[in-house]
This record gives C-alpha cells, sequence and structure tokens, in this order.
C-alpha cells in the first residue's frame, strides 16, 4: 500500500478516487494471505494452523471482499476517473546504488514471504531476516516516521477494550453459518467503532476453533472498512497522504463493509 500511494503523489491523477480504492483493497484483500495483516498470523499461531491451511480457505473470501469494494469505490468515483490526465512521463535512467540494493532486498522478501506457506512457515520470520540482512549488508540507516498520533489512539483504544472486555467467541457452533456472521459482524462492529489493532487482541485471544477464526479475521479486517478509525491501515494510508487524502465516507462505507463481510464469511463456510 505505502509504495503505492507514494507513486500516486507524484502524478497528476485523481487521487482521491485511487486513495479511495487503495485502502478498500489493502484492508479487504488481506484476509486472504497469512502474511496480509497481523491478526492472521495471530490466529494461525493461536490455532496451530498451517500457513497453506489458511491459504486455502481464505484466499477466495479475501479475493472476493475486495473485488466487491473496489468495484463499489469505481462505480461512486466514476465521475472523477472518467476525466482525462495526462499520462506520466519520466526520463529513463539508470536506478543508483541505493535504489538498486533496496529494490534487491524487496524482492528478497517478498519472494521469502512468498515462499514460507509452501514450506510450512510463517511469512513473518523470513521477510523480517530478509530484510535485516539486506539492511546491514547495504549499512545504510533508513530515515524512519513514527506516527505518535495513531500509536497514542490505538494504545487508548487498547485500554479501553482491555476494561470492557470481550464476550468468549466460542460459544457458537463452529461450522454453523449463522454463528460464523454473527461473529463477523460483531467483531467488524468493534473494529469500526474502536480500531481492529486493538478488538484483534482481545479477540484472538478467546478464539477456539479455525472458522471462528476466520470469522474474526474477516471481521477484523473487512468490517473495520466501514469507519475511518476502523484500520490501522486507514489511518497509516491517510498519515502518509497527507491533508489532501479524503475520510471514508461513512454513509456508503458502513453498507459496503457489511456486506463484503456477508460475502466473505459465506464464502469461507462454504470451503470448511
Amino acid at each position: 500500500m505505502v509504495p503505492v500511494l507514494l507513486a500516486l503523489r507524484r502524478y497528476e491523477v485523481p487521487f482521491p478516487s485511487l486513495f479511495l480504492g487503495t485502502v478498500v483493497v489493502a484492508n479487504a484483500f488481506s484476509i486472504a494471505v497469512p502474511q496480509g495483516n497481523p491478526t492472521n498470523l495471530l490466529i494461525i499461531a493461536r490455532l496451530g494452523l498451517s500457513p497453506a491451511t489458511f491459504l486455502a480457505h481464505m484466499l477466495v473470501p479475501g479475493l472476493l471482499a475486495a473485488v466487491l469494494c473496489a468495484g463499489a469505490v469505481a462505480a461512486a468515483q466514476q465521475r472523477p476517473l472518467a476525466v482525462p490526465y495526462p499520462s506520466p512521463t519520466r526520463a529513463r535512467t539508470p536506478l543508483a546504488k541505493p535504489e538498486r540494493n533496496a529494490l534487491l532486498v524487496f524482492l528478497v522478501a517478498a519472494l521469502a514471504a512468498w515462499t514460507a506457506p509452501l514450506l510450512g512457515m510463517a511469512p513473518s520470520w523470513p521477510f523480517s531476516a530478509a530484510v535485516a540482512v539486506g539492511l546491514m549488508a547495504t549499512w545504510t540507516r533508513p530515515a524512519t516516521i513514527v506516527p505518535w498520533q495513531i500509536g497514542v489512539q490505538i494504545a487508548s483504544a487498547l485500554l479501553v477494550v482491555q476494561a470492557l472486555g470481550v464476550p468468549s467467541l466460542g460459544a457458537t457452533n463452529s461450522d454453523a453459518l449463522p454463528g460464523l456472521l454473527a461473529v463477523a459482524i460483531a467483531v467488524g462492529a468493534g473494529a469500526a467503532l474502536l480500531n481492529n489493532l486493538p478488538v484483534g487482541a482481545s479477540a484472538v485471544a478467546l478464539v477456539t476453533a479455525a472458522p471462528i477464526g476466520y470469522a474474526a479475521s474477516i471481521g477484523l479486517a473487512v468490517g473495520s472498512l466501514a469507519t475511518p478509525q476502523g484500520s490501522v491501515a486507514t489511518l497509516l494510508a491517510r498519515d502518509l497522504a497527507g491533508p489532501g487524502a479524503p475520510a471514508p465516507p461513512i454513509r456508503r462505507f458502513a453498507p459496503l463493509a457489511a456486506a463484503a463481510v456477508v460475502l466473505a464469511t459465506l464464502t469461507a463456510w462454504l470451503t470448511l
């Protein structure tokens, strides 16, 4: 998501429309692969699932949710997207050495993350190892941006969630569609109201079966699209994009998130 947003800022394109499209796809499709978001990795570790098993059940639901959300944004933003804009032109110049190093590290880390599930490993470890080795090999200190305001907001929400408590997610029949829909919608509503990171930290600890874990992951990633503060990815995207980034409109995004949650949960249930 970050490279896409940085690229969009360089050119004269309908940024608000493409920004919203990037945000919804980044959130909705994050349930499709184990490394898509931290919640997936927590669920895999909590239930002892293999990355391949998670992928088999969540790839199609994530793809359908992303297509639905992207299509809805495209339909709503049809007018600004139809306005002609100049094709980006850029002089072809050889990559500088720091750029070549960064590209090599990125490719190696991405390859490590994608092949890890095939070897039965969580993608986070080989990905992190590849990045660490690449940074040490280049002997450069990258500039870092710490979003302190977002960190304080999420930490405050985490305290609220811990104080209120989360009802057990294991009380429902783990294979019944109504129960899975109830879990996905309830977790998604909590994520939309507070934030998916603090809600996920509490909800994942109470997940007792794989189907419930899938439903919780759907609610945390897709349901959080209902509000601007629901997803960590959305908050980071708006912070990165600057003052020109539009806030996802709740009036349109709440029904869209609900529909995508139901579609993804139904599809995941069909794979059980």
